[in-house]
């Protein structure tokens, strides 16, 4: 009907239309423009019909839309109203459920206090701290981060085998556990399950320390390569695990840190707390040599034998030197600590690590001084290089009546070859060269010896199992592919480090990440005279520690959360450009009909 009357009046609205002559005009400004022309009234009854018809039509659709949703809203509320009165029947305990409950926890209570009574009687009173320490566990199996706490205190603060102030090592805690474990690697069990749970509780899945892991996975295969080899030469399980287990805190203690470390805040935390610990280790060091209870070295007292505490108070002497440099602020008390520090290293008397520290601090002044101040950074190390050869030639720190005068006149060559230790490691290096000529792609294997070639100066019997060099000794025990995971693990970490000091924006992280990057570097160094990555579990698992903490600062400065205080946000869709002030404002020139 409407089409009818549409086909019926349009015709003659043309018609009078060009009887007007503006159909004329139409033709030369356009079609368009003629039909904008006012209508007579018959043409406008036309188009109000229009509207009214599609006007009842929107509002029968509307009606029946609302009649459905309120359908739906009735029937939604009628099932809600049963189920809460549902619920709530079921949630109100009867009689006989709480007498129930009774029962069971009087009944949980009696056998509890009976299996008491019978380890007492059969075991001893001492019996009972086998069920406390159990609920003990559960403390740290509900705090992820507690438990990688634990792991990294104990590592920091408890000594292998050597005499400390504490009277406490690890090795005292062998004999008792089955297996031959320690304690760190009972705390990093429960360290792996207690993030396993909170992953599964949170139902997001554990990250991984993101630029390490071509490294961890060289040194995984590697690791599967030097067992595969150990076998087949004729070791047995038990002894190849015994080698196995060092090196493991390297692929396992990076993913255990980035997945209890989120936020800044958090590595803020984690830093002060490493802080912390290696303030205590040196006044606890200095303490054992004042009461001569500390280890002893050359007939004197010294505060640390172990690497651990020597590469931790090398590596906060770095630190604080990156912060000097780059004039960064850190805590006033960390200024403060600088001292205790620096006087634990001294007197620990390990030669390797005063060059470590020497070997650290270029590398410092390199990527923490300003383009201004790397000007001078040759002209000062050739001052440096005078004031160290006329100090050493005056004999003011070279007297031998000093425990440290004594150590630094054994650096030189003369004494090297005369001192029958340093002296065994050049004849030790020999043989396992010429062993690692035999066999360069695949090595001999975890737990097998080298063997003797070359005459010795000193013979250690449990020395064939070691190299005093831990390129050769991840070369040796895992082949090509054990050296190439060792470089690219360290080298890895020292990058790491540099671009974190260049990226993030917190300034003691900066100071931190270059602090550890140079103190990964002189750990390098160290090694050319000893291996401790997987051979000291205590120093694996520190180095561990740093490792996922500079993966996690490099994730903070890749992230968009963390950008976004310092930048404006990208446009959700960059093709769609904001309009021009005085077109937004402009109104569009268009009539309606």
């Amino acid at each position: 009907m409407l089409g009818r009357r549409f086909r019926t009046t349009f015709p003659g609205a043309l018609q009078e239309l060009s009887e007007g002559g503006t159909v004329d005009a139409g033709r030369r400004k356009g079609t368009d423009q003629a039909l904008r022309e006012p209508t007579p009234g018959k043409e406008l009854s036309v188009l109000a019909g229009t509207e009214a018809h599609f006007g009842r039509s929107r509002a029968r659709t509307e009606a029946r839309r609302r009649t459905s949703q309120d359908r739906v809203h009735r029937l939604g509320r009628r099932r809600s109203l049963s189920s809460l009165r549902t619920c709530s029947e079921r949630s109100r305990p009867s009689v006989g459920m709480t007498a129930t409950r009774a029962v069971r926890t009087v009944a949980v209570a009696g056998l509890g206090a009976l299996a008491a009574a019978i380890l007492v009687m059969k075991v001893g009173v001492a019996s009972l701290a086998v069920p406390v320490g159990l609920l003990a566990l559960l403390v740290p199996l509900s705090n992820p981060r507690l438990a990688v706490g634990l792991v990294v205190g104990c590592a920091i603060l408890v000594e292998s085998s050597t005499p400390n102030v504490l009277h406490v090592t690890t090795d005292q805690f062998h004999d008792p556990i089955p297996g031959h474990y320690g304690p760190l690697e009972l705390l990093m069990a429960l360290a792996i399950g207690a993030v396993v749970i909170d992953a599964a509780r949170r139902r997001r899945v554990p990250l991984r320390p993101a630029p390490f892991g071509p490294a961890i996975a060289v040194l995984s295969l590697a690791l599967l390569v030097g067992s595969v080899v150990g076998h087949y030469a004729g070791q047995g399980f038990n002894p190849i695990t015994e080698q196995l287990r060092p090196v493991l805190p390297l692929i396992i203690v990076p993913w255990l840190t980035v997945n209890v470390i989120r936020d800044t805040a958090d590595l803020r935390r984690a830093i002060g707390l490493i802080a912390i610990l290696t303030t205590a280790k040196a006044a606890l060091g200095l303490i054992g040599v004042v009461t001569h209870v500390g280890a002893a070295a050359n007939g004197t007292t010294i505060t640390y034998y172990e690497a651990t505490a020597n590469w931790l108070a090398l590596t906060f002497l770095m630190v604080m030197l990156a912060s000097t440099v780059s004039r960064l602020p850190v805590e006033r008390i960390a200024r403060w600590a600088v001292p205790l520090v620096l006087l634990s290293l001294a007197l620990s008397l390990r030669r390797s690590f005063w060059i470590g520290a020497v070997a650290a601090a270029p590398l410092v002044l390199v990527i923490a001084a300003a383009p201004i101040g790397r000007r001078f950074l040759l002209p000062a190390a050739a001052v440096l290089a005078a004031v160290l050869w006329i100090t050493i030639s005056s004999g003011v720190v070279t007297d031998t009546t000093t425990p440290i005068g004594q150590r630094i006149q054994s650096l030189s060559p003369s004494r090297l070859v005369a001192n029958p230790e340093d002296r065994y490691r050049l004849d030790e290096r020999k043989n396992v060269l010429a062993k690692i000529s035999a066999s360069p792609f695949v090595g001999v294997g975890l737990a097998v010896p080298w063997q003797e070639q070359y005459p010795l100066s000193v013979e250690n019997p449990g020395g064939r199992l070691y190299v005093h060099m831990a390129v050769l000794w991840f070369w040796l025990k895992l082949g090509v592919l054990g050296l190439i995971a060792y470089l690219g693990y360290m080298l890895t970490a020292i990058v790491v480090g540099i671009q974190v000091f260049r990226r993030h924006h917190d300034s003691r992280i900066r100071v931190a990440a270059a602090g550890a990057a140079a103190g990964l570097a002189g750990l390098m160094v160290v090694e050319t005279t000893a291996t401790f990555l997987g051979t000291d579990l205590r120093m694996t698992v520190v180095v561990g520690s740093v490792v996922g903490l500079l993966s996690v600062a490099l994730r903070q400065t890749r992230s968009p959360t963390e950008s976004s205080a310092t930048q404006e946000p990208p446009p959700a869709n960059p093709r769609l450009r904001a309009p021009h002030p005085a077109t937004r404002a402009r109104p569009r020139d268009r009539q309606e009909l």
